[in-house]
C-alpha cells in the first residue's frame, strides 16, 4: 500500500490490455454483487488537486 505523501513505489505490475479488461470486468461484477447485498456505494469526493501527492518518477 502506498499512502501519500510518504509512500514510495517499489514495484510495478505490467499486464496486457486484454488482461486489464478481464480484471476490470471482474471488479465490475464483484461490485454489482456487493451492491445487491449491501446497497449502493456512494462515490468518494474527488480530493483537491495537490501536486505533492502521488507517484514521483
Amino acid at each position: 500500500m502506498i499512502a501519500p505523501p510518504t509512500g514510495v513505489a517499489t514495484a510495478r505490475v505490467i499486464i496486457s490490455p486484454g488482461h486489464m479488461k478481464r480484471i476490470m470486468d471482474a471488479i465490475k461484477k464483484n461490485l454489482e454483487v456487493y451492491e445487491k447485498k449491501f446497497g449502493k456505494i456512494k462515490p468518494a469526493i474527488e480530493p483537491a488537486h495537490d501536486t505533492t501527492i502521488g507517484f514521483k518518477p
